[in-house]
C-alpha cells in the first residue's frame, strides 16, 4: 500500500475569513455533504486571490440516520443541550 503524510490544521470559526481562503499553502478541505456549496464559494474566493483551488473532500453527516439533505444530524448544540438536561436531572435526583 502507498503511504502518505497529511498535515491537518484547524482554525477558530469566527466572523473573519477562514484559513481555507487566506492561506495559499492549503491543499484541501473536508466538508460535510450539506456544506459542499460553501467549499465551492471558498474556491471561488481563492481564485480571485490567484490561489489554486482546494481539493474538496465531502463526508457523510455524523450521527445521522439518513444522508438526505433534511436528515437530522449530530450537532454540538444538541450535545450541549443533552449534557445540560442530564445535569438538571442529576441535580434533581440528588435533592
Amino acid at each position: 500500500p502507498q503511504e502518505f503524510v497529511m498535515q491537518v490544521d484547524s482554525g477558530e470559526l469566527n466572523a473573519g475569513k477562514p484559513l481555507a481562503i487566506t492561506s495559499e499553502s492549503m491543499d484541501g478541505i473536508v466538508v460535510s455533504r450539506e456544506t459542499v456549496s460553501g467549499a465551492t464559494a471558498i474556491n471561488d474566493e481563492r481564485a480571485t486571490l490567484g490561489y489554486e483551488p482546494l481539493v474538496v473532500i465531502s463526508v457523510n453527516l455524523v450521527g445521522a440516520t439518513r444522508q438526505n439533505t433534511d436528515a437530522k444530524k449530530l450537532s454540538s448544540s444538541d450535545l450541549r443541550e443533552l449534557d445540560a438536561a442530564a445535569g438538571v436531572a442529576k441535580s434533581k435526583k440528588a435533592k
